[in-house]
C-alpha cells in the first residue's frame, strides 16, 4: 500500500472475483485514457520486479511470500523484449514505484459473487410457491388416509419420491442461467414456444399431473356415499351393460353377481386411481431424467441436425428406458411375494408412450405448447390409452369365465368406452390420412406455375377431399365403430355404437332401460346447443361482414379525398365516421375472444346442472369434431379449409404461435375437465366458471380500470380481485338456485383466490392450467 493509501501506483483499488469461481485473480481498475497505456506498461514491469523480490506487504490469502495468489504464472519480462531505447522512454516518463501486492484478505470486495453463471428468477416466485403448496397439501392429505368400511386396504404412496420433488421444484424453477429453457431430449427451442414470450413451465410439468391424480384418489377415497352411487348420474355402469347384452358371466364365480353394484364400482375404481398416482410418480421421475440428459450428454449441439437420425435416436432411447424400468419392475414384482401394485407391462408401457409423445407432439405443434403444457397434455393423453387397453383387456377376460370390473381410471360407463374412441380415434385418423392431408396442403400453397398439371388444380383437390372424407368414414364406422361394438356387446353388430346412442339421446335413460319421467330433455338441450351455437357464429360472422364493408367504404372515401379538394373535406368527414362506426363494430382481440368464454357458460351449465352424462358425451364428440376442423384447416382442405382458417384466425393471440391453433381446444378441454373427471358439487362446474366467468370479468376489469400490476407480470390486481369475486357470486347463485348441492363458501374461496393468484403470474396458458389446478384445490379442500 502506498503513503497516499491506494493500491498500486495506478492510484485505483484492486477488486476480486474477475477470474470466475476457481481462482482469485487481483486486477487493477486502469484508466481509459490512451495516455496512460505507456504507464500502465511500466506499472506491469515494475509489479512483476517486486514479484522476484518476495517484498509483498503484510497478509497474503494463500502461502507465504514470493507465490502468487492466481493458479497461473505471469510470464516472465524477457519473455516481452523491448528495445533500449524504448526502455529508456519508458523510464523518463515514470519513476520507479513499489510493486502492486497480490490479493490479500482486506483487499477482497463485497461484491463477489460465488455464482455467476446462474441467476434467480424471482418473477417465478409466486407460481412455484403456489404449484409447491398444492403438492404438500395432496402428500399431506394421502399420508392422512386412513381405512374405512368401504376401502379397508390403504394403498402405499410413493411418499418420499413425492417429496424429493417438492423439495426439488423449486431449484430446478428458479436457480438457472438467464438462457436456460428446459427441453427433452433430441429437441430444440423450435420446438416449443418462443422463449422470450414464456417461461418454460418447468414447475407445471413436474406438479400438475401429479397434482391432478392425487386429487382424482383423494376424491374418490372422499366419495360421501360410494355404496349407493358413484361417478355421474343417469348412466349405466359398463358391466351392467355387458350382462344386458348377454356377455354374462360364469354362474359359479363368486361374488359375480355384486359387479354392477356400486360398491363393488367405488372399489375397483379406488384401485385404479391408486394405480394412477403411481404411473403419473412414475413418468415424473422419466421427465427428471430427461431434463437431465438433455442438459448433459444429449445437448442438442452434439447431436446430428437431421430430423430423421433425432426421431430413432430419441425412440432408441426411450426405448431403452422403458424396457429398463419394465425389466426392473418384473424382476421387483417376482421378488416380491404381495407383488407390486403396478403391472411391469403397463409402467413400460406408460413411460414409453410419455416419452414419445414429448418429441412427436413438439415436431407436429411447433411453438404450440411449452414443456408444462406439453407434460400436461401428454399425460392426459397417456392416462386415455390406458383406458383403452384396460377396457380392452377387461371385455375379453369377461366373455372367458374371469368377469371383473374394469379398471379405468374414471367409473366404466359406455360414455368413457366413447371418449376413449373418440378422443384417441380422432389423432389416429389424422396419422393414417396424413399422406392425403399433406398432398392437399402441397397443392393448396403451391402457385400455379410451379405445379405439375396447374389447370387441374381445383380437380385434384376435390378428389384429395373425397378421398379424405371416405376414409374418415372408413376409419369412424369400421375401425372404431368395431371397436366400440365389441366393447359394448356383439349384439348389434357394427351398429351396436350408432344405436347404443341414438337409444341413449331419445329414450333419456341410463343406456339401458328408457327414462320413467321427461324423455325429451336431451333432444331439448340438443336443439338449445344447435340454437345457442348458430345464433352466436351466424351475428359473428354478420359483424365480419359489416367491418369488411365499411373498410371498403373507408378507402373509397380516402380515394375520394385525394382528387379533388372540396372532396378532401368530405372525404376527411366521411373517413372519420367510418373510422368511428368501425371502431364500435370491430373489438379488440380480447373481446373476441371473451365473447365465446361468455358463450361457454350460456351452453354449458344448463347441461351440466340438468344432464351431465350426455353433456360429457356431447364434449367428446365436440372435442373430436374440433380435431377434424383443425386437420381441415391447416391443411386446406376443399371446401371448408379456407372458411375455417379464417375464422379461426380471428381468435389467434400469442399463445397460438405455432401452425396449431389451440385455444377451442384448451377452452373446450377447460371447461369439460370438470365432467371428464367426474367431479362432485360445484367443481363440476370448476372449468365453466373460470373460464367463461373468471377469466373473462378478470380481463375486461383489467383492461378497463386496472392500475396496480402485479409484479413481473401484465397482469393486474384489479382483474384478479374481479376473478374471485365474479366465481364466487355466480358460485353462490348456483347453490342458491339449487342446481348444485351444498359446499362450504369459506373453502371454495380459498380454492378460488389460489387460483386467481396463479392465473395472474403464470406464463402458461391459463385455459389449461388453472382449471386444472382449481378442481384439484377443489377437491383437496374437500369443498
Amino acid at each position: 500500500m502506498n503513503d497516499s493509501g491506494t493500491f498500486g501506483v495506478s492510484g485505483t483499488r484492486p477488486f476480486a472475483g474477475e477470474g470466475g469461481r476457481g481462482e482469485h485473480v487481483l486486477v487493477e481498475r486502469r484508466s481509459l485514457n490512451p495516455k496512460d497505456a505507456l504507464r500502465n506498461t511500466v506499472e506491469h514491469r515494475l509489479s512483476w520486479d517486486g514479484l522476484r523480490s518476495g517484498n509483498w506487504g503484510t497478509t497474503l490469502l494463500f502461502d507465504g511470500p514470493g507465490k502468487t495468489s492466481s493458479s497461473k504464472r505471469r510470464p516472465s519480462p524477457a519473455a516481452h523484449p523491448r528495445s533500449s531505447k524504448a526502455r529508456r522512454q519508458t523510464a523518463a516518463v515514470e519513476p520507479p514505484r513499489t510493486p502492486t501486492p497480490p490479493l490479500t484478505i482486506d483487499s477482497i470486495q463485497s461484491t463477489f459473487n460465488p455464482f455467476p453463471l446462474f441467476h434467480i428468477r424471482w418473477h417465478l416466485l409466486p407460481e412455484v410457491v403456489l404449484l409447491d403448496s398444492a403438492l404438500a397439501i395432496a402428500l399431506y392429505r394421502l399420508n392422512s388416509m386412513i381405512p374405512t368400511s368401504t376401502y379397508s386396504t390403504i394403498f402405499p404412496i410413493p411418499i418420499a419420491f413425492l417429496s424429493i420433488t417438492v423439495v426439488l421444484v423449486p431449484f430446478i424453477t428458479l436457480f438457472r442461467r438467464p438462457t436456460s429453457y428446459f427441453k427433452a431430449p433430441f429437441t430444440d427451442e423450435r420446438g416449443y414456444r418462443d422463449p422470450n414470450a414464456a417461461d418454460d413451465g418447468v414447475a407445471a410439468a413436474l406438479v400438475l399431473p401429479v397434482l391432478l391424480a392425487a386429487a382424482c384418489y383423494w376424491d374418490t377415497y372422499t366419495e360421501p356415499s360410494p355404496t349407493s352411487h358413484i361417478g355421474l348420474e343417469n348412466i349405466a355402469p359398463l358391466v351392467n351393460v355387458w350382462v344386458a347384452s348377454g356377455l354374462n358371466p360364469v354362474p359359479n364365480v363368486p361374488g359375480s353377481e355384486l359387479l354392477g353394484s356400486a360398491r363393488a364400482t367405488a372399489q375397483t375404481l379406488f384401485k385404479a386411481r391408486h394405480q394412477l398416482v403411481l404411473l403419473t410418480a412414475l413418468n415424473t421421475g422419466v421427465l427428471l431424467l430427461h431434463l437431465v440428459m438433455a442438459r448433459t450428454f444429449l445437448k442438442i449441439e452434439r447431436l446430428p441436425k437431421s430430423n430423421t437420425k433425432r426421431f430413432f435416436g430419441f425412440m432408441a432411447v426411450s426405448g431403452v428406458v422403458s424396457m429398463s424400468i419394465n425389466a426392473t419392475f418384473a424382476a421387483w414384482d417376482w421378488g416380491t411375494r404381495a407383488g407390486l401394485p403396478i403391472s411391469p407391462f403397463e409402467a413400460g408401457m406408460s413411460t414409453f408412450i410419455q416419452q414419445a409423445s414429448f418429441y412427436i407432439v413438439s415436431r407436429l405443434a411447433r411453438r404450440g405448447f411449452t414443456l408444462g403444457e406439453l407434460n400436461t397434455m401428454t399425460a392426459a393423453g397417456n392416462a386415455l390409452c390406458l383406458e383403452f387397453w384396460r377396457l380392452s383387456r377387461s371385455r375379453w377376460t369377461f366373455k372367458r369365465g374371469y368377469p371383473d370390473v374394469p379398471p379405468t381410471f374414471r367409473t366404466a360407463t359406455p360414455i368413457v368406452v366413447f371418449q376413449s374412441v373418440l378422443i384417441p380415434g380422432a389423432f389416429l385418423s389424422g396419422f393414417l390420412l396424413s399422406p392425403l392431408l399433406v398432398i392437399s396442403r402441397h397443392i393448396a400453397q403451391k402457385p400455379s406455375h410451379r405445379l405439375k398439371w396447374p389447370t387441374e388444380r381445383e380437380r385434384h383437390r376435390r378428389l384429395l377431399a373425397a378421398g379424405v372424407y371416405l376414409g374418415l368414414a372408413g376409419i369412424i364406422f369400421l375401425m372404431l365403430g368395431g371397436w366400440a361394438s365389441w366393447v359394448l356387446g356383439s349384439k348389434g353388430g357394427l351398429r351396436r355404437p350408432w344405436l347404443w346412442a341414438i337409444s341413449f339421446v331419445l329414450s333419456g335413460g341410463d343406456g339401458i332401460a328408457p327414462s320413467e319421467g321427461w324423455r325429451w330433455k336431451r333432444i331439448i338441450l340438443s336443439a338449445y346447443w344447435l340454437g345457442v351455437l348458430v345464433a352466436a357464429v351466424g351475428g359473428w360472422q354478420t359483424r365480419l361482414v359489416r367491418a369488411r364493408r365499411i373498410r371498403m367504404k373507408n378507402a373509397q372515401g380516402s380515394e375520394t379525398s385525394k382528387t379533388t379538394g372540396k372532396g378532401m373535406k368530405e372525404g376527411s368527414k366521411v373517413g372519420a365516421e367510418l373510422a368511428r362506426e368501425e371502431k364500435s363494430f370491430h373489438a379488440s382481440l380480447n373481446m373476441r375472444r371473451k365473447f365465446f368464454h361468455a358463450l361457454a357458460v350460456a351452453m354449458f351449465v344448463p347441461g351440466i346442472a340438468f344432464d351431465p352424462s350426455f353433456t360429457s358425451l356431447a364434449f367428446s364428440v365436440a372435442f373430436a369434431f374440433f380435431t377434424f376442423c383443425e386437420y381441415a384447416r391447416y391443411f386446406a382442405l376443399y371446401p371448408v379449409g379456407a372458411p375455417l382458417h379464417i375464422f379461426f384466425s380471428e381468435f389467434v393471440d400469442s399463445k397460438d404461435s405455432g401452425p396449431v391453433i389451440l385455444s377451442h381446444f384448451y377452452l373446450l378441454t377447460g371447461c369439460a375437465g370438470g365432467l371428464w373427471l367426474e367431479g362432485r358439487g360445484v367443481n363440476r362446474f370448476t372449468g365453466v366458471l373460470i373460464l367463461g366467468i373468471g377469466d373473462a370479468m378478470a380481463s375486461v376489469v383489467g383492461k378497463l380500470i386496472g392500475r396496480l400490476r402485479w409484479p413481473g407480470t401484465s397482469k393486474t390486481v384489479e382483474g384478479t380481485i374481479a376473478f374471485v369475486v365474479s366465481i364466487m357470486f355466480c358460485a353462490w347463485v348456483l347453490r342458491f338456485t339449487g342446481l348444485t348441492s351444498d359446499f362450504s363458501m369459506l373453502r371454495y374461496m380459498v380454492a378460488t383466490t389460489l387460483a386467481g393468484l396463479l392465473e395472474a403470474c403464470s406464463a402458461q396458458n391459463d385455459n389449461l392450467v388453472i382449471p386444472i389446478f382449481m378442481w384439484s384445490m377443489v377437491s383437496l379442500l374437500n369443498v
